[in-house]
Order: structure tokens, then sequence, then C-alpha cells
């Protein structure tokens, strides 16, 4: 195998290694903290995520890219530059907005919350230029461990400060902190970054050229996932606890197979980016391997919303179930739009993003004003939304593949197999959800904990084997292909030598 192919498979590994870890560790702290504030306290906590989220977009994506992008160390000191001389002015001006903006959500308990997470940011911000070079370099071993290192951290914290000592809402802030220092001091540690600003001026015009346009469009993208919250934020801190919470939970998926594998898919796109048939040959391939994980589970889920929710969050958020359902689709297409920014970065076309998102923002943004101002209903809002979001993300993957000269028959031809056995199995889903209820499971039990367990589980375990077998049935070529790079990526080369001599379709790869 080739040592590009094996750094790119290491990215692949490592990211499920630390996929794995959070989805442990971290779902205990979505668990815990979600349960315990409740609706109100998640609205709370929303309040200062819109604009930590702002900061975070406008400042870290644009800079991390330029790095990745232009390799050389020049350039990766001059961004850490440019990210400070724009990232601690905004800092600062939301730290000072921060009483207004809790006067205008009328909650007094989101100032110090928002002055607080202003301050996890500016942290966040300083290691963006040193993650960027583990990227860069390909060190994915590194950047995902220390990534789990810092979710680790988040949960200590979280169980430390809610649990024992009942901090509310500010447990948030205080685990938040623990995981941006954490995260800040090991990625230094890591790179030795030592940043000089004594570089010429074409060097900072360069990567300003180059930010620009992602700091443009990342405005816009802030806008498109974030205008609804400002809106709902009006309705309460209760609606806005609900609307949030399906929003972060359909939103699993996005963050948990979507942007690692971006991180992974850039770096390895920009070192073929002049090479059509190897670039098209990864994007297709990551695109096959993202959707085989995502398509299932937003299906799934899709299906057993109210199960879900009821189970692992409790009756208190079941009002969310429909809200929940209304994202799901749209996070099914913005897990392939994250490889879709790879590639229009990679390309070094981070302009078409900007202009994309100019076009297509009134239309965003009109739909979120009609649909909050004339109905409180969230169950109208959020569909409306998604809709919308969904509309936006298909236009954009078509571009991107426009630009990548890869035809939408060729992504359906790759996808088809994951996508109709999702389908398939999804229908089995449904009859199981007829069928099982009082027929396999009594009444009695059901109503109980291990009840609902023994459901879900059904459900689960029933769904899976479905998909599988359905994959396997109509694209058998396709699930070799997902099989051979997960085999590829995830075990180490001797144990990918034994499974060789017994499966064919191996050989290739690990010759």
């Amino acid at each position: 195998m080739s040592s590009f192919g094996e750094q790119l498979a290491s990215g692949v590994r490592w990211s499920v290694v630390r996929q794995v870890g959070l989805t442990v560790i971290g779902t205990a702290a979505v668990l815990i903290y979600t349960r315990v504030l409740g609706p109100d306290g998640i609205g709370t906590f929303t309040f200062a995520t819109i604009f930590y989220s702002a900061l975070l977009l406008l400042i870290q994506a644009p800079f991390r890219d330029a790095v990745i992008y232009f390799q050389e160390k020049p350039y990766a000191e001059a961004a850490f530059f440019w990210l400070l001389g724009l990232g601690i002015p905004a800092a600062i001006l939301v730290i000072l907005a921060a009483p207004w903006i809790g006067q205008f959500y009328q909650s007094v308990e989101a100032v110090p919350i928002i002055q607080g997470m202003t301050v996890v940011f500016i942290f966040r911000s300083l290691a963006v230029v040193p993650a960027a070079l583990l990227l860069q370099q390909f060190d994915f071993k590194y950047h995902e461990g220390f990534q789990l290192l810092a979710d680790i951290a988040f949960t200590v914290v979280i169980v430390i400060t809610l649990v024992i000592f009942n901090l509310g809402v500010m447990s948030m802030v205080l685990a938040h902190l623990a995981s941006a220092t954490t995260w800040l001091a090991i990625v230094w540690w890591r790179t030795g970054f030592r940043p000089s600003w004594r570089h010429s001026r074409e060097i900072y015009q360069q990567v300003w050229g180059f930010a620009r346009s992602l700091l443009g469009s990342q405005g816009l993208k802030y806008a498109n996932l974030n205008v609804d919250q400002i809106l709902v934020g009006r309705l309460g801190e209760g609606p806005l606890g609900l609307y949030s919470f399906s929003e972060r939970q359909s939103n699993f998926i996005v963050v948990g197979i979507g942007l690692p594998m971006f991180q992974i898919t850039l770096p390895a796109l920009s070192a073929v980016k002049h090479k059509k048939e190897q670039f098209q040959a990864i994007l297709l391939r990551m695109m096959r391997l993202t959707h085989t994980a995502s398509i299932p589970y937003h299906l799934f889920i899709f299906i057993l919303a109210d199960r879900f929710i009821n189970l692992f969050f409790g009756e208190e958020w079941l009002p969310a179930a429909p809200l929940l359902r209304a994202y799901l689709i749209f996070r099914l297409l913005q897990t392939l739009g994250e490889l879709c920014d790879a590639a229009l970065s990679a390309r070094g076309r981070p302009d078409l993003r900007l202009k994309f998102d100019v076009v297509l923002f009134p239309l965003f943004a009109l739909t979120a004003y009609l649909s909050v101002t004339w109905s409180a209903n969230l169950v109208v809002i959020a569909a409306s939304l998604a809709g919308v979001r969904a509309i936006i993300t298909i236009i954009y993957i078509s571009v991107t593949l426009n630009l990548a000269e890869i035809k939408l028959s060729t992504l359906w031809q790759t996808l088809r197999g994951n996508t109709l056995a999702a389908g398939f199995s999804g229908g089995v889903l449904i009859l199981l959800r007829l069928i099982v209820p009082n027929w396999v499971i009594p009444s009695p039990f059901l109503d109980s904990v291990g009840g609902q367990i023994t459901e879900f589980l059904i459900y689960s375990v029933t769904g899976l084997i479905a998909f599988l077998l359905f994959f396997y049935l109509l694209d058998r070529e396709g699930i070799k292909e997902v099989i051979r790079t997960a085999v590829v990526a995830l075990l180490p080369a001797s144990t990918k030598n034994r499974l060789s001599k017994r499966f064919a379709f191996l050989r290739q790869e690990v010759s």
C-alpha cells in the first residue's frame, strides 16, 4: 500500500478511534447535562453558543484552511497573527455587548454565560494554527487522540461541576473551558509552534486573499445556521431549548463523521489537487464510506425519534421529536456537504462557497423570518427551515461535483446501494414498530426502563442486520468497497495480510 494511502487510512483509523471514545464519553456528558438542565437550561446556554459559534466560524475555518493549503511555515505564522488581529477584538466586542444581548432576550442569566463562552473562544483561537499543522502533516494519530483527551476533560468537568457542585448552566462554560485549554496546551506541545511575525507583506496578503473569501462565506454560513435560533430565542428559553436540542441531536453524525472526514479529506485532496482522476477517486470513495455510516443512522433515528428521546433524555424532551425528524434529512445531506467543502478548499476555490451563499442566503433569511413571525409552532418553523437548508445543500453538492467534473449519475452509482438498502431496512423498522409493542413485548413490561431498552435494542439490531443484508443483495461490489476501505483503514498491516489470504478482494489493497 502506498505511503499516501497509508496516511489516508491512518486518518480514517484514528478518526474512528476518537468517535468510539466520543460516543462513550461524550454521550455520557450529553445525557447528564440534558437531563439535569432541561429545556430552560439548554435554552439559556444556547444564547451563548449563538455568539460563540459566530466567532468560531468567522475566525477559525478561514485560517485553518489557509495553513493547510499553503503548506509552508511562513504562511502558518502569518495566519496566526491574522487570526489574533481579528479574533481578540471580536471577542472583546462580544464581552462588552453581553449585557445588551441579555436585555434583548430578557435573560439576565445569559450574560455571564455569553462572556464565559467568549473567553473559551479566545483559547480555542490560539490553538487553530498548530492544530492545522497536525492535519497538514497528516499527523492524524495525535490530532484525533488529542481531541479525545479534550472530550474527556469536558466530560470530567461536567460531572464535577454539574453533578457534584450543582453549578447549573455555568458548568457548561467551565467544561468547555477545560476542553479548550487541554486542546491548546497539547497541540502547541506536539507541534512546537513558535510564531514569528517578521515576514514579507506579500505573505500576509496571500493568506488574507485566501481567507477573505472563506471569511465572507463563513459569515453567511453562520447566518444560515443561526438566524433561526436568534429569532426563536425571542419566543423564550423553553422553546429555544427544545429547538436547539433538536438541531444538536440531529447533528451527531455531521460532527462525529462528517467533520472528521472533512479533516482527513482536505489534506488528501490537497495533495492530489492537480491529478484529476485521483482527486475524483478519493472524493467518491470518502463519500461512499461517509454515506454508509450516515444514512442508516439518520433514517433509523427518524423512524424511532420518540422512542430514542424518551429512553435517553426523558419525557420532558418528547415535544422535540417532530423537530428532530424535520432536521434529520437535512443532516444526511449536510454530511456529504462537509466533503464538498473539503473539495472546494483543496482546489483553492473557497470563493465559490462565498458566491453560492450570497445568492442563496436571502431565501433562507426570508423563510426564517416568516416562519418565526407568522407561526409560533416549532414544528412548522423546523420543517420550513430544514426544507430550505436541504434544497440549498443539494444545489451546493451539485455545484461542487461539477467543479470536480463528476456527474450526478456517477455519484448516484456510488451511493445507490447503501441508499436503497437504508430505504428497505427502514421499511423493516416501520413494520417492527407495528408488531413489537404488545405482540412481542407485553405492555406492562414495555412501560418500564428495561422494556424500553429491550425494544430499542430489537429495533437497532434488526435494522442494522437488514441494512447490511439489503446492501449486500443490491450492491455486492459496493459493500466490498466499503469493507475494503474500512479494513485497510482500521486494521494494522499484519492483520490485513492474514485476512488477504482468505478474502481475495483485499489482496490488491494490502499488496
